[in-house]
């Protein structure tokens, strides 16, 4: 149900004192492409589900969970049967250290069930409880729902940890020392996204050697260090793509990248699309130039 969508935008119908939504869905409807800012969380609870992004196809079965991340460009064929839909605007969180490394653990989408989650029980548990502190609405149902949200948000990012940690030989004082200095070294470089920042410097500011530096920070980000940092570059520029006419090299300057054909390489592997592109998905308005359709005809996908 797409109440509100100008272009691709659908504007979420949040209650007028709220920023949470839930509704239970048996439509029998094709969603087109849209992106909205609030996170998704769907869970079929009759017959599967398909969501399809980033030219990908998720398909979700009964009671498992897919996370759709703020900004992510996605649709929904046509299927019968019923799911419970949850939006909720998790911006405040982006203050807190640490909340981007793990929106970037599940970006752009990502499917959690009793396969890949060993805590899945968890995760299905705290999603009943939100359904219920909605559907209740009490007083204290808005923050009960946040904190819930947080705690799904706290298990993925340990549940991956666990799965994927090459450290548990590791001592916890250690470990927590490695976790700190990351996401110290991750916060520097939100800051300074735009500078030329090496591999030598990022390991030196954290104060490991570069081998050591470069084998904790994939341990506990999931990505290299270069791959990260230019996640966080076409972060950015995705939002000055959507919310400024600055053309397309001076975006690509003001992020970082030392050149046009690097940017919309990068741009395109991370997002799917070329810069120009992606401008005109958010903007009807936008007409997309001959030479970039053509360039987007020669990328490799």
């Amino acid at each position: 149900m797409i109440e509100n969508l100008n272009g691709l935008q659908e504007t979420v119908n949040f209650a007028p004192t709220g920023r949470v939504r839930l509704y239970e869905n048996d439509d029998f409807e094709a969603y087109p492409s849209h992106w909205h800012l609030p996170i998704e969380i769907i869970m079929p609870i009759k017959n599967s589900y398909r969501v399809e992004s980033c030219g990908h196809v998720f398909d979700i079965a009964e009671d498992e969970l897919i996370f759709i991340c703020p900004g992510v460009i996605h649709s929904m064929p046509a299927l019968p049967g019923k799911r419970m839909i949850f939006q909720i605007d998790i911006s405040m969180f982006q203050a807190i250290s640490g909340f981007d490394h793990i929106v970037s653990l599940i970006y752009p989408v990502y499917v959690l069930n009793r396969t890949n989650c060993t805590c899945y029980d968890q995760f299905h548990s705290l999603f009943i409880e939100i359904c219920q502190c909605y559907t209740n609405a009490g007083l204290m149902a808005e923050p009960e729902i946040y904190t819930r949200v947080a705690q799904m948000l706290l298990l993925l990012g340990k549940n991956y940890h666990l799965i994927n940690n090459s450290l548990a030989d590791t001592s916890i004082k250690k470990q927590r020392e490695y976790a700190e200095q990351i996401n110290r070294i991750c916060d520097y470089l939100k800051l300074h996204y735009s500078e030329d920042i090496s591999l030598e410097e990022a390991s030196r500011i954290a104060g490991f050697s570069k081998y050591h530096f470069s084998r904790i920070f994939k341990q506990l980000t999931g990505v290299t260090f270069y791959r990260y940092i230019n996640q966080v570059r076409i972060q950015k520029a995705k939002i000055f793509l959507m919310n400024s006419d600055s053309t397309i090299t001076n975006v690509a300057i003001n992020c970082g990248f030392s050149s046009m054909s690097s940017f919309i390489r990068m741009f395109r592997i991370i997002t799917g699309y070329t810069p120009t592109k992606f401008r005109s998905l958010y903007d009807r308005n936008f007409e997309t130039s001959e030479d970039e359709l053509e360039l987007n005809m020669q990328l490799p996908s």
